[in-house]
């Protein structure tokens, strides 16, 4: 709730936009308006929905895999009890614990990025379609104009205020932190043998679905390319911080094997000569 209570205090209007001004021959403001091609819905229900509905049916598999060989589920130094020394299903508590940690970095992305571009106020690609300046009592010959007004007819002066909010990228941050936040996780959680290429092919598309919502935001000139490109390189920047230093995914995923190698040395040492055999088929065959 503490990291997130930014959000509304930029949103809402609280944190002012900068008001920058522009010049007359700037023809890199002089685009026409758009509706964007990714919207800000599809933005946030494939961006945060996917990763997690991925992360539920991973776990639920590496747990039931795990717990059909009496394999160790969570790592030891876990601790899944809440109050009175409840304890907590294990399935449960690592899903929200991923999910969780997924959602933290989610939202300081979000953060940085709207505080970003309230403070410096970057003027979009179409702002001059917005805006519509009353060139009649402008004198373009002073080279950077910062007194003009808007010809904009409309109760509402969102989309006026929201044309000065183009640096960062909020679209791209968010979706570059989403996918290659969903990346890392498949590396460090899927590891099934039998189907190799299931992985490189999960991991392509959640790049794919993140280039293809930052390029839209540029041929729907809502954002100039280096937006596109700060913003891309922001919520890599924040996903990479949170699953090797927050997370700790490939640290804690190294504990979780050595745990498995001990358990399963113990389970192979008390079966007997047929079921050894095809216990050793299995897990060559397959990942624990």
């Amino acid at each position: 709730i503490v990291v997130a209570s930014p959000i509304p205090i930029v949103r809402l209007g609280f944190l002012p936009v900068y008001q920058r001004g522009f010049f007359c021959n700037d023809e890199s403001l002089q685009y026409p308006y758009k509706d964007s091609t990714v919207s800000s819905l599809m933005l946030y229900s494939i961006s945060l929905g996917l990763p997690i509905l991925i992360i539920l049916i991973s776990e639920a598999i590496v747990y039931c895999r795990r717990k059909r060989y009496q394999l160790e589920y969570l790592s030891q130094n876990s601790f899944n009890r809440c109050c009175c020394d409840v304890r907590i299903n294990p399935y449960f508590f690592q899903t929200s614990k991923a999910i969780t940690m997924f959602l933290f970095g989610a939202v300081i992305t979000i953060n940085i990025t709207d505080m970003a571009k309230n403070m410096i106020g970057r003027l979009r690609p179409h702002f001059m379609d917005v805006c519509q300046p009353d060139f009649s009592v402008i004198n373009c010959s002073g080279g950077y104009i910062t007194e003009f007004t808007c010809l904009f007819d409309n109760d509402d002066d969102y989309p006026l205020q929201d044309a000065r909010r183009s640096f960062p990228s909020g679209h791209s941050s968010v979706s570059a932190y989403c996918m290659v936040y969903l990346l890392l996780y498949l590396e460090s959680r899927m590891k099934w043998k039998r189907v190799r290429l299931l992985k490189p092919t999960l991991q392509f598309i959640a790049i794919l679905l993140a280039l293809f919502c930052c390029m839209s935001r540029i041929s729907d000139y809502k954002h100039h390319s280096s937006d596109v490109f700060v913003g891309f390189i922001l919520g890599t920047t924040v996903a990479v911080f949170m699953a090797l230093v927050v997370a700790n995914m490939f640290k804690k995923e190294e504990v979780n094997e050595k745990t498995d190698t001990i358990n399963s040395e113990i389970l192979f040492m008390e079966m007997n000569p047929r079921s050894r055999a095809n216990f050793k088929q299995t897990i060559s065959s397959s990942f624990i």
